[in-house]
């Protein structure tokens, strides 16, 4: 799945909005005459989304907490800004999508159902007409695909950063263990 992702090992806003139209088709070329895309209830959308968001916003905080590092050498330091920026931007660009998506596709998820009474009494509703409700179902549902393709990749990424920290404190406590010899062998001559 390394094609998903771009030359930072991101998965980009580009590879999010792709995954989503190509399970939207498939959803909707497998299950759009299924009469159970009807009766999808979405209270689970909104929490799961900010979930993610949540999730992915971590990951991007502690991202951007890596660029404070003090002890490694300049070259290594121009070498890790540029990962860095080049990671946090395409990971914030995702957020945003979520984000600003999960607000519309929370918009018109909740006026799909809008009821409202009349005149007489008698209840009302206004639905868009049932194959936009299908399509719109399956569009939101294709959006659980592109959270979990983001999440493990956020997953990895964390990693990364625990990985090259771990990579610094070693080198940290090699360098203390060369200087204490050195010490040890100076003071014994």
């Amino acid at each position: 799945m390394s094609f998903l992702y771009d030359k930072n090992g991101v998965y980009s806003f580009t590879m999010a909005v792709i995954t989503i139209v190509l399970v939207t088709c498939a959803l909707i070329f497998a299950f759009y005459n299924n009469s159970l895309v009807l009766i999808i209830d979405f209270k689970w959308y909104q929490p799961s989304a900010f979930v993610v968001i949540a999730l992915l916003a971590q990951v991007f905080i502690k991202l951007n907490d890596t660029r404070d590092q003090t002890k490694i050498l300049e070259s290594e330091f121009n070498r890790l800004q540029g990962a860095i920026v080049g990671r946090s931007s395409a990971l914030l660009k995702v957020i945003l999508f979520y984000f600003l998506s999960l607000i519309i596709l929370s918009i018109i998820i909740s006026t799909l159902d809008a009821t409202t009474i009349a005149d007489d009494g008698v209840t009302e509703v206004f639905l868009v007409q049932e194959k936009y409700i299908r399509i719109i179902k399956l569009f939101a549902i294709a959006y659980v695909a592109a959270w979990s393709i983001s999440v493990i990749n956020a997953y990895y990424i964390y990693r990364d950063i625990a990985d090259y920290k771990a990579k610094l404190a070693l080198q940290e406590l090699k360098e203390e263990g060369r200087k204490s010899a050195v010490k040890r062998l100076r003071g014994n001559q």
